[in-house]
């Protein structure tokens, strides 16, 4: 009987490697490194935990603040939800990488048998293995891991042009409001150039056509702030 329990014991361990717990590395940690060496921006991955606290201070301290394009794409990196859903994309591909790695459960059988005479019990066991499976396994990992890579790539590049993006709206959105700004003088000297126009009009020292000129200029001017104030607000 010693003999049975220490064969069960092995095969308790055979089963054992088949029921591996995946680890807890997703490879966000490189999507992390890459980003930084890309574009100099951090990423966090919020998932709930105590950690989040730090990332929304963070957030709240450059928002404080007047932002620049990199400080705005920094927040977008931190705070978009789209971005935390793909990297759900990465904790799927590692597990599939895990589980390609894995052994399928054995199937255990076991025969006792009494000896004619009335002798010791015979015991027999064996291990049924999918052995296709197992000729399998280094190419279903090989599989496997290439996925995961090309997903750790995906998110990459995922952060990467989200980042890009913000700094490009960004920057539109500072020149529309330089524009603004240009415009708004416009309308203020058109206006003033109009006014004048009327009274020089009104003291018979200006045409009808010059007067209605100057009115067009100004409506014009009026006409052009109103698109960039729309735009603006886009």
């Amino acid at each position: 009987m010693r003999g049975f329990y220490a064969l069960a014991i092995a095969l308790m361990a055979v089963v054992a490697t088949g029921c591996a717990s995946m680890p807890e590395d997703t490879g966000f940690n490189n999507v992390q490194q890459a980003v930084a060496d890309r574009t100099g921006q951090s990423v966090a991955w919020v998932q709930g935990g105590p950690e989040d606290e730090a990332v929304q201070e963070r957030i709240r301290e450059m928002l404080s603040q007047p932002l620049n394009a990199e400080e705005a794409a920094q927040i977008a990196l931190l705070n978009n939800r789209a971005l935390r859903a793909t990297y759900e994309e990465l904790g799927m591909s590692q597990a599939n990488l895990v589980q390609a790695g894995l052994l399928s459960n054995p199937v255990f059988n076991a025969r006792i048998a009494f000896v004619e005479g009335g002798g010791p019990l015979e015991l027999g066991f064996s291990i049924v293995q999918d052995f296709l499976s197992i000729l399998y396994r280094p190419l279903r990992r090989q599989i496997a891991s290439a996925q995961f890579e090309a997903a750790k790539l995906r998110v990459t590049e995922a952060v990467i042009e989200l980042a890009a993006h913000v700094r490009g709206q960004f920057y539109d959105v500072q020149a529309d409001s330089q524009r603004l700004e240009f415009l708004r003088q416009v309308v203020t000297a058109t206006a003033a150039s109009a006014e004048l126009a009327r009274r020089l009009y009104d003291a018979g020292n200006i045409t009808e056509l010059d007067l209605a000129r100057e009115q067009a200029l100004y409506q014009e001017a009026r006409l052009a702030l109103a698109t960039a104030q729309t735009r603006l607000m886009q």
